[in-house]
């Protein structure tokens, strides 16, 4: 059950389109309720439609401008089909979230190519892709891309190589479209979230 936040006063992102990926759950569905909760009009983007639409629809239920996109990130026709049926339907993005994201732990020498593949295209391919077709959005006013990195990506992990590439990708990635667009007005960051290990007492 997705806990909506009650609408800020400061409304920090009213008259704001956000596109956030993997809204169906997890870091994206609380990213896309708070971006709502701020006042935002968010385009929740998942590959599992179901997912995407119960978080949009919670929003909906609370009183926020929501909407369900089906989305393969990994796929370039999709992205850019997605982000431009945003744009339609909500108006230009001024806010993209990348979150979406797999992880697969494996012994490197026994991980296949396949899962290899989908793993960074998914993770760094597809962060690529909505920042590709998202920025000529951003760069007409300016706007803001939040990439979700990993401490994996700075800190590296056994059984976790592609995890790790992907992440660390997704870091450099984020520095290059920073330079190249800060001229354009548009603000390129990544946050590096790690697990969490609870405290035992003795």
């Amino acid at each position: 059950m997705l806990s909506v936040p009650a609408r800020s006063e400061e409304g920090r992102f009213d008259r704001c389109v956000a596109i956030v990926t993997g809204a169906g759950g997890g870091l994206g569905r609380a990213t896309a309720a708070l971006l709502a909760a701020e006042g935002a009009s968010v385009a929740c983007v998942d590959i599992q439609a179901a997912a995407a639409d119960h978080t949009a629809g919670a929003l909906r239920a609370a009183g926020r401008t929501a909407t369900t996109h089906q989305c393969d990130v990994s796929d370039p026709t999709a992205v850019r089909r997605t982000v431009d049926h945003i744009a339609g339907e909500l108006g230009r993005p001024t806010v993209l979230c990348n979150i979406a994201a797999i992880q697969q732990w494996s012994h490197t020498t026994e991980l296949a190519f396949d899962d290899w593949n989908r793993i960074i295209s998914i993770n760094l391919t597809g962060t690529f892709l909505m920042c590709q077709a998202a920025l000529p959005y951003l760069s007409d006013g300016g706007g803001s891309i939040v990439n979700v990195a990993s401490s994996a990506g700075l800190s590296a992990l056994p059984y976790d190589a592609a995890y790790c590439a992907s992440k660390a990708g997704v870091l450099m990635l984020t520095r290059s479209l920073a330079i190249e667009f800060a001229s354009s007005r548009v603000r390129v960051n990544a946050v590096a979230p790690g697990a969490w290990t609870p405290r035992c007492s003795t």
